[in-house]
C-alpha cells in the first residue's frame, strides 16, 4: 500500500511539471470514454433492446398470400 501511495504522489508531481501532456492526456481519456460510451448506447439500443414496450419477444408477423402467386421470400 505504501508503494502505491508513493507512486501516484510522483504520477501527481510528474502531470503538474508538464501541464501539455497532462491536457493531451485528459483530453484522450475523454475523447476514448465518450466515443466508447456512444458506441454502446447506438449497440444497446438498436441490437439488444430493439422494441422499448413489455412482450417484445412475442411479436409475431402474419403474411397473407394468394395461391396464384408465390411467397415472398424474407432476407
Amino acid at each position: 500500500m505504501q508503494s502505491l501511495w508513493t507512486d501516484l504522489r510522483f504520477a501527481a508531481r510528474e502531470l503538474r511539471k508538464r501541464p501539455g501532456f497532462t491536457l493531451t492526456a485528459v483530453l484522450s481519456l475523454a475523447l476514448g470514454i465518450g466515443a466508447t460510451s456512444a458506441v454502446f448506447s447506438v449497440i444497446y439500443a438498436v441490437l439488444i433492446d430493439p422494441f422499448p414496450y413489455p412482450g417484445a419477444d412475442r411479436i409475431v408477423e402474419l403474411r397473407l398470400a394468394s395461391r396464384a402467386s408465390a411467397p415472398s421470400q424474407v432476407n
